[in-house]
């Protein structure tokens, strides 16, 4: 089965995921990546101001092969 890594941007600075998860094609390890941002978002959610998050998959080669993308942005209703 392949092996897809997740690097992860939590708004500053990406993580490389050196360990990787075994899945049966690339839909299943984008499937992965959407349950993924959303635990990141809830870690680093910030109080006011806009959050970026992305997700690079990359193959056993290192090559990136998708990337997904989660915005939140909040602000103050007068």
């Amino acid at each position: 089965m392949p092996r897809f890594f997740f690097d992860c941007f939590d708004g500053s600075e990406w993580v490389q995921d050196n360990l990787g998860v075994e899945c049966p094609s690339l839909e299943k390890a984008l499937e992965e990546a959407q349950e993924i941002l959303p635990e990141i978002a809830r870690e680093n959610l910030p109080m006011s101001g806009p959050l970026n998050l992305k997700i690079r998959i990359r193959d056993e080669s290192g090559v990136v092969v998708e990337e997904a993308t989660l915005d939140f942005a909040s602000k103050p209703v007068p």
